[in-house]
């Protein structure tokens, strides 16, 4: 298998409570399967954050 085959995996990622990473890897929530640890983050400075990816998004 080649590793730029799509996969089933989901992938995890840490925030490191940094709202930039949350909102760095949701445009892949497009493509890929993944688990954003602590997305609460994104409150700091965009409270709607998700509910606008949600918007734009299957997930």
């Amino acid at each position: 298998k080649s590793k730029f085959e799509p996969s089933n995996e989901v992938i995890e990622v840490e925030t490191y409570e940094d709202h930039r990473m949350a909102m760095a890897f949701a445009p892949l929530l497009t493509h890929l399967s993944i688990k954003i640890k602590d997305p609460s983050v994104v409150n700091k400075s965009y409270p709607s954050f998700w509910e606008h990816v949600e918007l734009v998004t299957d997930n």
